[in-house]
């Protein structure tokens, strides 16, 4: 066991326009059983809702969170936003929950803080979580997590198959955070390219039990997208990174983009293909 005591540890609340969905997800942070004093980081892209007047409502009902609240004065986007909430920072581990979704247990901290105390060699601990599309609820979990157990990982996993998923399940070490080269906050950088990056320095930990919920909407910064959408912006990606990185890894980067391109080929020939029974159905109609 560890001395919870003894560990500094940070959150960060993100949230922009999340007042639906901003209660569960405060409240999830405000049930951890971790007992540290802990920095609760509030890095709100300037909502136009009522997001930060809820989160201001919890400010001070639990003695063991020090919320700090970012500047608001403007909307500088996604990826500027984790920048400057990370380097605000000042915690040994820094655990993240975007404002739409929820953790789902009570002791998601402990677990992947212990389980990086006993992994010197893990620069984060990533764990399996609930997809839940709010139309229809609960869809299953990103793997199957059977009795529970973990699993190590490297990046050229990673880049074959992104299996942190999302900013929420991951806790990382502050000093790999450090470290990020500063160029990949002037790109528009989701947690893939985070974790990449963090994995030069060590390995990754995977823990088989679900400890968060990925909430699917139609507003979500990914999930909103088309799936022609996503496989533009993974391309992208694929290509900022490999220039940044200077090669390594070209082998499982170009893997990796051929395979997008042929999936987006194929989803733009069924565009074409079905523009040209729509239009054939609508000539008959107005033959007839």
């Amino acid at each position: 066991m560890i001395n919870e005591r003894n560990i500094n540890l940070s959150i960060i609340l993100i949230s922009y326009n999340h007042a639906s969905y901003i209660r569960e997800a405060i409240e999830s942070i405000l049930k951890q059983k971790f007992n540290s004093k802990i920095q609760l980081i509030v890095a709100d892209d300037k909502s136009t809702d009522r997001t930060l007047d809820i989160i201001r409502e919890y400010d001070g009902i639990d003695h063991r969170f020090s919320f700090e609240y970012l500047s608001q004065e403007k909307n500088i986007g996604i990826t500027k936003n984790y920048q400057r909430a990370f380097q605000a920072c000042i915690g040994d581990y820094i655990a993240i929950l975007e404002g739409d979704d929820i953790w789902a247990n009570d002791e998601k901290l402990r677990k992947q803080i212990i389980a990086l105390e006993n992994n010197k060699n893990c620069v984060f601990c990533s764990s399996n979580y609930y997809l839940f599309n709010e139309k229809i609820g609960i869809q299953g979990t990103r793997t199957p997590h059977g009795k529970g157990g973990s699993m190590y990982y490297d990046v050229p996993f990673i880049i074959k198959d992104n299996l942190p998923g999302n900013f929420s399940a991951i806790v990382y070490r502050k000093n790999v955070i450090e470290r990020l080269p500063q160029e990949i906050f002037n790109f528009k950088s989701y947690d893939w390219v985070i974790n990449i990056f963090s994995g030069l320095f060590g390995d990754f930990i995977y823990l088989y039990e679900p400890l968060s919920f990925y909430r699917i909407h139609e507003n979500g910064t990914w999930s909103s997208l088309s799936v022609k959408q996503k496989k533009v912006e993974q391309m992208k990606t694929i290509l900022f990174c490999k220039n940044l990185i200077q090669n390594k890894y070209d082998k499982e980067f170009d893997d990796v983009f051929k395979k997008l391109k042929i999936e987006n080929a194929k989803i733009s020939w069924r565009g074409v293909f079905l523009i040209k029974i729509i239009k054939g159905i609508l000539k008959c109609k107005k033959e007839i």
